[in-house]
């Protein structure tokens, strides 16, 4: 008698977690566990239908791709929304902060800042984790430096067979024709190491070329300050000519009072046009 007045009393003060309508009471998450009890998931689901929608839809996605998680219609933007839910792909590229000058970048390539912030911005407009950010970033930067290591590989190999070359045909005067053919570059074709003639400045033809060009100018024409000798040399030829083509010019008449002051204009306008011999 005594146990049924305990059972009876028992089911008095027991409330049932779920009611007749399927809808979970207000502490049916009570005798679940801690670490699961005030999941966001479990506090937002109200009736067993839910949960049991839940449950199917959970199960569904055990061991399928995450592309067919993903509508196949679904707009980049919708993907990267998709990415950012699901997998907490970062939204801002400050979250990256990887994506920066590397500490040991060599000193001898050019560095970007903006290349790097549009490289960080667009991964954050695909979608990628912070890892596959910085693995893709981490690849371009050693592609880069291996193209340079390459072609630098290439110039000091062009370089040692065009000195090569060149050694071979002069001997013994080979940086003495190097150095006036250098000289010649310099005055009529820019600075050694300059851009616009670097890309002949390794070329055995060209320096065969301008070594030759130097070897019947003058010493003096070829040194002299860059801006005057190529004027100077333009406007010595134009007078000549006009000298020459002017039959009534002092010049052509031995009587001319002026005949002596043309013959040293004329002489002066040639040593200019012609290079210093000895």
């Amino acid at each position: 008698m005594d146990n049924d007045n305990a059972n009876a009393n028992a089911n008095a003060n027991t409330v049932p977690i779920i009611g007749a309508d399927g809808v979970f009471s207000g502490k049916w998450r009570e005798g679940l566990d801690p670490a699961i009890r005030d999941n966001p998931v479990l506090v937002a689901t109200k009736d067993i239908k839910s949960l049991a929608s839940q449950l199917v839809n959970a199960e569904g996605m055990v061991g399928k791709k995450i592309e067919a998680l993903i509508p196949q219609n679904a707009t980049p933007e919708q993907i990267t929304g998709f990415l950012r839910k699901f997998l907490k792909a970062p939204d801002k590229a400050e979250l990256l902060t990887d994506i920066k000058k590397p500490v040991d970048y060599p000193a001898n390539i050019p560095w970007s800042d903006d290349l790097t912030k549009g490289f960080a911005n667009t991964a954050i407009e695909l979608g990628l984790l912070p890892h596959q950010a910085t693995k893709l970033f981490t690849w371009y930067n050693e592609t880069v430096k291996a193209m340079v290591a390459a072609a630098d590989a290439k110039e000091t190999g062009i370089n040692a067979e065009a000195e090569r070359q060149l050694k071979a045909t002069h001997q013994n005067k080979y940086q003495e024709f190097v150095d006036k053919a250098n000289a010649v570059l310099a005055r009529y074709g820019g600075k050694v190491g300059d851009v616009a003639v670097k890309r002949y400045a390794n070329d055995p033809v060209i320096i065969t070329l301008l070594g030759n060009i130097a070897s019947v100018l003058s010493e003096d024409l070829i040194r002299a300050p860059a801006g005057t000798t190529v004027s100077a040399t333009a406007e010595a030829q134009t007078k000549l000519n006009k000298i020459m083509d002017d039959k009534k010019h002092a010049y052509h008449n031995a009587k001319d009072p002026a005949h002596q002051d043309a013959l040293d204009e004329v002489r002066r306008l040639y040593e200019i046009l012609t290079p210093k011999q000895g």
